[in-house]
């Protein structure tokens, strides 16, 4: 437990419950601001219907078949500027059931079993408490790392990000917040820039109003990628420092217009992308506004060769040697000149000399 912090058993009725406004798993896009406590009373209906989108039915057939198991506990925290409620921390989605279960025995005539009934009017839940409200939201955080993160409740990417960008803002280092979540330094690391870069875009002016989810996921191959990260100016581990090739990069994951879908539609497709700006004569072409799809087969195929010319020295004389084929393949040997033909020959005797050393 952190310094600090109180975990107390409690029992409460569900009206003292109120669901979070601020939950992960509402955070659809992973860019909703954040609520005050003084607006979460007046905000239990809309919570209430967008929790029922969360697989809500199932959640309810299982409490009425097995009744209302205590073996994940509630956990809440006190609701400012109120004595008697709290807001659910952990369990919004079974709170959420409960909460459906009472409205419908008033519109419909459904019996429900004088256990659930028992449950519902004394619930048993955990209660974080601590000096501070800084204090409260660490533990918090921590226990939506442990259970959302790594543990058996994952949310989607963006929503994990959102989470491990939060746990940095509170001044964790990379290592402490890898070990609350069960992934290394690094890769805490590589998820917030993640993060990070689809803020960024979910701010630009031009194409931020296009952001999904899903373009978290293209976004983290790119600020993944040595070789795209420089291309693209990462910088200070913050942002994409150029506007133009920026965008160059949204245009790729975000369908616009009439296209049947985006250029880059997954990470393998994102993961080529990266691949593709390392030969020069794509890249350059991409630069000049091309996309992806618009450049000729000749160029598709220096990309595909260029998947394997990244790394080192030989790769990059592979390629050279690839290059020099293609050209000779374009050259016509009847229209040689004397000078052009003898010239040919030495490179066939030098190949024939350096084949003969290996």
């Amino acid at each position: 437990m952190n310094v600090g912090v109180e975990l107390e058993d409690i029992r409460v009725s569900l009206d003292q419950l109120m669901l979070d406004p601020n939950n992960y798993r509402l955070a659809y896009k992973g860019i909703e601001p954040v609520t005050s406590d003084d607006q979460v009373e007046s905000l239990q209906n809309e919570l209430e219907k967008k929790l029922s989108k969360e697989q809500l039915n199932d959640l309810m057939e299982s409490i009425l078949v097995n009744g209302f198991l205590d073996v994940d506990r509630i956990v809440v925290r006190k609701l400012k500027g109120s004595e008697n409620k709290y807001v659910v921390i952990e369990g919004n989605r079974r709170t959420a059931a409960l909460k459906v279960f009472i409205e419908i025995t008033l519109m419909v005539y459904i019996v429900l079993s004088d256990s659930l009934l028992d449950k519902m009017s004394s619930l048993s839940v955990v209660l974080i408490d601590a000096i501070s409200s800084e204090k409260i939201d660490e533990q918090f955080k921590t226990l939506m790392g442990i259970r959302h993160v790594s543990g058996p409740k994952q949310w989607t990417g963006v929503q994990r990000a959102k989470l491990v960008d939060d746990l940095f803002k509170l001044g964790k280092p990379a290592n402490e917040v890898g070990k609350l979540l069960g992934i290394s330094g690094i890769e805490a690391n590589r998820r917030r820039n993640g993060y990070l870069a689809y803020l960024q875009m979910a701010s630009d002016s031009k194409y931020g109003e296009y952001i999904q989810p899903k373009h978290y996921a293209l976004l983290l191959e790119f600020v993944s990628n040595k070789y795209a990260r420089e291309w693209f100016g990462w910088k200070d581990g913050k942002q994409f420092a150029s506007k133009s090739k920026r965008r160059i990069l949204y245009r790729h994951i975000v369908k616009l217009n009439d296209a049947t879908s985006a250029e880059i539609n997954n990470p393998t497709e994102a993961r080529s992308f990266c691949k593709t700006i390392v030969n020069e004569s794509v890249s350059s072409q991409i630069e000049k506004g091309v996309l992806l799809s618009d450049i000729t087969n000749e160029q598709a195929e220096e990309r595909i060769r260029a998947t394997t010319s990244i790394d080192n020295s030989s790769n990059l004389n592979i390629t050279k040697i690839t290059e020099f084929i293609r050209f000779l393949n374009r050259l016509d040997s009847v229209d040689l000149a004397d000078e052009e033909a003898e010239e040919l020959t030495k490179v066939v005797t030098a190949i024939k000399d350096l084949l003969e050393e290996l």
